[in-house]
């Protein structure tokens, strides 16, 4: 990372509990009003990915499907597409050896979009939300952290 690139601000949820359901998996509660974080490194020519401009929060989906499932799930993504709500947007996704799951990178600004759509899937599948964020991103901030810049409290 380049000393002189100011760092860029980030929306970042804020710990309600840990689901021990889930394997602790964290519940998150986030602003509401996200800014766009991708319009400074758009400005510097940077994107997290080559191509793609992030805009808003990486969210990784863990998508659970009954033994089974698979195929309702696939029959309705052929006939008729992610049903995602606009500003939620499909970054890519892995589906499990075995077909009973996937799980998709999505970006998004909103919970509220990401409840849109899961209401609309909910009856195929269970859900589970994890914000996350590029390894990158990740490594230059532990970098900066050992070089002791404090993180904003």
């Amino acid at each position: 990372m380049r000393a002189d690139v100011e760092p860029e601000p980030v929306a970042r949820p804020q710990l309600v509990e840990w689901d021990d359901a889930h394997g602790g998996a964290a519940l998150a509660r986030w602003p509401m009003a996200a800014q766009d974080t991708g319009s400074r490194a758009r400005a510097q020519g940077r994107s997290g990915r080559p191509g793609r401009e992030q805009s808003g929060m990486l969210v990784m989906v863990v998508e659970r499907f009954p033994p089974g499932g698979a195929a309702a799930v696939y029959g309705r993504l052929e006939a008729e597409g992610r049903l995602a709500p606009d500003r939620l947007r499909y970054v890519d996704s892995w589906v499990r050896a075995d077909l009973r799951g996937c799980f998709q990178l999505m970006e998004c600004d909103d919970p509220l979009l990401l409840q849109e759509w899961v209401a609309r899937w909910g009856e195929l599948a269970d859900f589970e939300i994890v914000p996350v964020t590029r390894s990158a991103d990740t490594r230059a901030l532990m970098g900066r952290l050992r070089a002791g810049e404090r993180p904003p409290a």
